[in-house]
């Protein structure tokens, strides 16, 4: 279940093993880029006997071993990846993206969506992305290809032209066809 988000500041690293769920926040505004808090918390049923309880008891606790588990190295990399892209990204709103794609400023903030998946570093951000959209990863590909010809994504980050799209709250001089 181990998983990373952003959170507005904040970088989040979750996981479960077995009675335990375990949470890392590294806050992106701090001076350092390492965790800036790590909580750890039993999950079963203390008053339902069972294997996990048993384990529990075992270790009077958490387990340094689960402490040592937790990829501190892995997780500071994540969140100086994501002040970095950060630091380069222009300052827009963030919007939703539309379903369905209508005018350059839709495409605009689906290339500003795809820019805030790919800085928390995921190895998918296209897949993750087209997940969170409820739509095929082909479609996908063909509105950021679609993004591309408009001169609003660059394959790495958003344009000027795509930044003053959605500054300006303006769909577009010319409506698209939607031809999806």
């Amino acid at each position: 279940m181990e998983r990373y988000t952003v959170r507005r500041d904040d970088l989040l690293w979750e996981d479960e093993r077995g009675p335990w769920a375990i949470k890392v926040t590294c806050n992106l505004n701090a001076p350092f880029d390492g965790p800036t808090e790590v909580r750890v918390w039993f999950t079963a049923d203390p008053d339902d006997p069972g294997p996990e309880v048993d384990a529990a008891m075992a270790t009077d606790g958490i387990p340094t071993t689960l402490l040592r588990a937790i990829p501190l190295v892995e997780i500071r990399g994540k969140a100086r990846a994501c002040r970095k892209h950060r630091a380069e990204a222009p300052e827009v709103p963030h919007e939703p993206v539309p379903k369905r794609m209508a005018t350059e400023r839709d495409y605009a903030l689906l290339a500003a969506e795809l820019f805030r998946v790919r800085s928390m570093g995921g190895r998918a951000p296209q897949a993750a992305l087209a997940k969170r959209q409820g739509i095929a990863k082909a479609t996908l590909s063909e509105r950021i290809k679609r993004a591309r010809d408009l001169g609003l994504w660059d394959g790495k980050a958003l344009t000027s032209t795509a930044v003053a799209l959605i500054l300006t709250g303006k769909a577009s001089s010319a409506e698209l066809d939607n031809n999806e």
